[in-house]
């Protein structure tokens, strides 16, 4: 093996040093209170079943489907790691035999994960929203810090280790997209977008007190051309209710009348 070659794989062999560090000892907990090995959690197959099953959405949300009740009452006193293996074939199984269903819950998870909206959870987002600091504005939402880091990233990307930090955020991210999209599970990719998108912000104050705007138009092109479809769902509604200010119901003799592009004038 080169020299160099051994240099380029330094970074990802301390990467993996420094993940195992902070998981062994979880898994070790994991160990003493279950009795089994679970190198990360011991019911990764029916995450992964959740997420690629007849009735998926994408989305957090128990199986409703009747292959997933026989599940159920199949592995209800199987062990954990019985279970896991049990789901993990259950859901291998449905991609195999449903390729296009599963390209398609693919895509509906990857546009889940790079929306800008607040991902469904198994907890409250409203009731946490209501009651931490991080709802103020000078906290930036994942609709805004995405946009920015993507910039970073297009314009920092020969810097040193600005491609491995991409790397790793990249695998995460597809990852949880091929399993299911939590809220929760996509916190853990923030860290890595954070410093591009200061990256991005500093660079974009710079070429204005510098005056080179052709250099800081760059950056609001790319930084728009990115924000536009991870809030499409946002813009959609608010040019949605910009274009039609009484909605798309209305209440008439106690009834509710639903209406179409044709009852407003544009």
């Amino acid at each position: 093996m080169s020299r160099r070659l051994l240099w380029l794989s330094l970074p990802v062999a301390l990467a993996a040093v420094a993940a195992c560090v902070v998981i062994l000892p979880f898994s070790y907990r994991n160990y003493r209170g279950s009795g089994q090995w679970h190198f990360i959690r011991g019911n990764s197959g029916r995450m992964l079943y959740m997420g690629n099953n007849m009735s998926a959405t994408g989305a957090f949300g128990d199986p409703r489907s009747e292959e997933a009740r026989e599940l159920a009452a199949k592995t209800v006193k199987m062990s954990l790691r019985e279970k896991d293996r049990v789901y993990t074939v259950a859901a291998v199984r449905f991609i195999r035999e449903n390729p296009g269903r599963f390209m398609r819950l693919l895509w509906r998870k990857t546009k889940f994960f790079l929306g800008g909206r607040e991902l469904p959870n198994n907890l409250s987002v409203q009731l946490f929203r209501q009651i931490t600091l991080l709802r103020h504005w000078i906290f930036p939402a994942f609709s805004l810090l995405l946009p920015l880091a993507a910039t970073g990233f297009a314009f920092s990307l020969r810097r040193r280790g600005v491609l491995f930090i991409l790397c790793q955020a990249a695998i995460y991210s597809a990852a949880i997209i091929a399993i299911v999209v939590v809220g929760r599970y996509r916190l853990a990719i923030l860290p890595l977008l954070i410093p591009s998108a200061a990256f991005a912000l500093a660079k974009l104050i710079r070429s204005v007190e510098e005056r080179e705007f052709q250099a800081a138009l760059a950056l609001v092109l790319v930084a728009a051309a990115v924000f536009v479809p991870v809030n499409w769902s946002a813009l959609s509604i608010f040019v949605k209710g910009k274009l039609h200010p009484d909605g798309f119901k209305s209440f008439e003799n106690g009834a509710v009348v639903f209406h179409d592009d044709t009852n407003f004038y544009t």
